[in-house]
Order: structure tokens, then C-alpha cells, then sequence
């Protein structure tokens, strides 16, 4: 509830100063703890604004990110085919831009069952975000691709990933995320 509040008094606030972007952000953060709580209504209505408001000011990063979390709402709902449908809206952005896009078209195949399809779509990623300047593109893909290698019965490669992200994640200073890839390493290990 109170972080509720504080984005519904942020949004407001942003909106009387006109900073249309930042509302957009406020939005976002909004429907993630929308979907977090379980109102998945919510969380996609605040999406849908998010993305109009993209398009109103014509952010093509606010209203890819905005078009990825419409589509994960609706894998949610195993409606697989729109999900992919509205990553087909997505626009030509940064680097970031594919590489959340190509994680959650990879999310949707693995919901499918369909390993081999989500994990080459997740190298894809991987290969994208090796020509951005940030380190963090790289770590939304290689989380989900060392599980799979884990359930598809390749502990080896999965923890020579799970070891990578780890040296990653402490280059970048993260050490939530390093924690979380050490977990990686060590469910490798067993």
C-alpha cells in the first residue's frame, strides 16, 4: 500500500510539472508492483497508459519497455500468439531495447515448452547485449538460459554461464545480482 501511494503521488506530481517521461516511469514501477500484488487488471491498464504516453512523446525505450510487460501479462494468461503479437509492435531502439524484447519472446517459447527455440532466442540477446555499453543488457538473459541448461539435463554448460554471470555481476559492483548468480553456481554444482 504505501508504495501504492508514493507512485500514485509521484505520477501526479510529474504530471502537474509536465514531465511526461517521468510519469510514464512512475507507470511502469506501478504496474510491476500491481503485478506483484496480484491485480493483474492493474498492472496491464497502467502498461497501456505507460505506452500511450510513449507514443504521445514519441520514446520509442518507454514504449518498447511499456509493449514487453503488455506481452508477459498476456503469456501470464497463456495467450502465447498475442503476447508475440505485441513484441512485433515493438520499435528499433537501443541495444537494451532488443535484448528485452528477444528475453521475453525467449520467456513466451519457454512457457510453450519449447527450449531449443527460447534458448537460441536468448543467445540472440546475449549477442546483442556483447554491443552495448552496458554490462547490465547482459545479465536479463543469461539468468534465464543457465536454467535452462539446467533443466534440460546440462549442468556443465549451465554452470560454466552461472560462473560467468557471477565474475559479471561483481565486475558491475551488483552484489544482489552476484548473490543470485552464485545461487546459480551452487545449484549447478548439486
Amino acid at each position: 500500500p504505501k508504495a501504492l501511494t508514493s507512485f500514485q503521488q509521484a505520477i501526479h506530481d510529474f504530471a502537474e510539472g509536465g514531465h511526461r517521461h517521468a510519469v510514464g516511469q512512475c507507470l511502469d514501477a506501478l504496474g510491476l508492483v500491481y503485478k506483484l500484488a496480484g491485480a493483474p487488471d492493474k498492472a496491464e491498464h497502467a502498461f497501456i497508459e505507460e505506452f500511450r504516453i510513449g507514443r504521445e512523446i514519441g520514446h520509442i525505450s518507454l514504449q518498447n519497455q511499456a509493449l514487453v510487460h503488455i506481452a508477459s501479462m498476456r503469456a501470464a494468461r497463456g495467450e502465447y500468439d498475442r503476447a508475440w503479437t505485441v513484441l512485433d509492435s515493438c520499435g528499433s531502439g537501443s541495444p537494451a531495447d532488443s535484448c528485452m524484447v528477444l528475453n521475453e519472446r525467449a520467456r513466451i517459447r519457454a512457457l510453450q515448452g519449447r527450449t531449443t527455440e527460447a534458448k537460441a532466442l536468448l543467445d540472440r540477446s546475449l549477442r546483442v547485449a556483447a554491443h552495448s555499453q552496458n554490462a547490465w543488457d547482459s545479465l536479463p538473459a543469461i539468468t534465464p538460459l543457465i536454467r535452462l541448461e539446467y533443466a534440460d539435463g546440462r549442468p556443465a554448460e549451465g554452470l560454466v554461464l552461472a560462473t560467468t554471470c557471477a565474475r559479471l555481476a561483481e565486475r558491475m559492483g551488483d552484489v544482489t545480482a552476484q548473490c543470485g548468480c552464485i545461487n546459480l553456481v551452487g545449484d549447478g554444482y548439486r
